[in-house]
């Protein structure tokens, strides 16, 4: 099975539209060829979901191959970590603009903290607080316990990418376990609709989950929605048949599209799109000049 990417990747719902394609199409492949040759750009933290969707594969027996190309592609996989993978070779990083493309396990709590670290030391520059940040931390953190918990799923995968010239930190964390659409509909004991689901699941206060005494479950998703609106930034969230997409880099009223995608993605991602200060602009173009 060849694949061809499309000319450009973005984190929308056209965007999110490929993903399922790709995951879909890999799915069940035994011989992926993978083709990037024409593909102009490629948000490189959905590398996060098309990494472990080939991670996936690769663990059931496929041979998946990437022909190296001078794209850009390419060259912005290859810096993530994403051509490793396939056995080509890492880019180095030079101006310090990725979060690694990273595979967790059920018990890697640290090296997922440790990738959490590096996303927010990227934020550091920002006016956020101590305590800002630490709610931060513990948000992302509570994503992957949700994967284990909501997700039954002993996978998730997470990376991230900064866009200096755009004052733009984007930063993926995906799983392929159970949907919010069925979490929230065995919750309810009724079908909700993907969106619906996804939409209830980010507000404050909701969860599926039945807490522990020593385990304050549900603030995860409320507090990221909260930190990047505070940012003027978008988040995205795709599971199942849904699309959430909250906005405010245009207005100071935040923008929400919910939606039903035309096929299902089999677990959810989460894309979290920061506006930077322009300090962290100019940390780059001092190593740029080094």
């Amino acid at each position: 099975m060849r694949y061809q990417f499309p000319y450009t990747l973005n984190n929308d719902y056209d965007g999110a539209r490929e993903v399922i394609r790709f995951v879909k199409a890999v799915d069940g492949a035994t011989t992926i060829d993978l083709d990037l040759s024409t593909t102009r750009f490629v948000a490189a933290n959905l590398v996060a979901v098309l990494g472990g969707a080939i991670e996936k594969a690769k663990r059931r027996g496929a041979r998946v191959t990437l022909a190296e190309n001078d794209s850009p592609a390419y060259n912005a996989l290859a810096k993530i970590g994403f051509v490793e993978t396939l056995g080509g070779e890492r880019l180095l990083d030079q101006y310090d603009t990725t979060v690694p493309f990273a595979e967790f396990g059920a018990t890697d709590v640290k090296p997922f903290d440790s990738t959490v670290a590096e996303f927010i030391r990227k934020l550091d520059n920002t006016n956020a607080t101590i305590r800002e940040f630490k709610r931060l931390r513990r948000s992302l953190h509570e994503l992957f316990e949700n994967a284990k918990f909501h997700g039954k799923c002993d996978r998730v995968y997470a990376c991230g990418q900064w866009f200096p010239n755009m004052d733009r930190l984007d930063f993926t964390v995906a799983n392929f376990g159970m949907t919010f659409k069925e979490n929230v509909s065995e919750y309810f004991g009724k079908d909700v609709a993907g969106e619906r689901a996804i939409q209830w699941a980010t507000e404050e206060g909701n969860t599926t989950k039945i807490l522990r005494r020593d385990y304050a479950g549900g603030i995860g998703l409320p507090y990221l929605r909260e930190f990047v609106a505070d940012r003027r930034g978008k988040v995205q969230i795709v599971s199942a048949d849904g699309y959430f997409e909250e906005s405010r880099a245009e207005s100071d009223d935040p923008r929400i599209d919910l939606r039903r995608l035309d096929d299902e993605f089999p677990g959810t991602f989460i894309n979290l799109e920061l506006r930077v200060e322009s300090k962290l602009k100019e940390y780059y173009q001092q190593r740029r000049e080094l």
